[in-house]
């Protein structure tokens, strides 16, 4: 018989108030990029989006020791969403999904 520890909820919620949500391009990778191609084929071709890298990454800003004026900050490592996960992402929207006169359950 095997007794296991006290299970806990994991925390699901990623944006929170002082969370930056920044988008990009993932990149390209050129696959087996060592190897001679046959004549006439061009690299370009062979080049794919790269879907194991970040095209969503969102900070936690909340903490910058002052107000924001252009300085170089450094953050805890991002949450990262790879392209592979989330296709690519160029516009993102989010909000405190509640709507003024809404019931609190329905969100934007």
């Amino acid at each position: 018989l095997w007794l296991g520890g006290a299970v806990q909820a994991q925390e699901t919620q990623i944006i929170y108030p002082g969370s930056m949500a920044v988008t990009g391009f993932s990149g390209t990778v050129i696959r087996d990029f060592e190897e001679v191609l046959p004549p006439g084929v061009d690299r370009v071709d062979e080049t794919f989006i790269d879907t194991t890298r970040a095209t969503l990454r969102v900070f936690d800003v909340s903490r910058l020791g002052g107000p924001a004026t252009g300085q170089l900050v450094f953050t805890r490592p991002p949450f990262e969403v790879t392209a592979g996960q989330i296709g690519q992402v160029f516009a993102i929207t989010y909000d405190d999904g509640v709507r003024d006169g809404a019931p609190s359950g329905i969100a934007n």
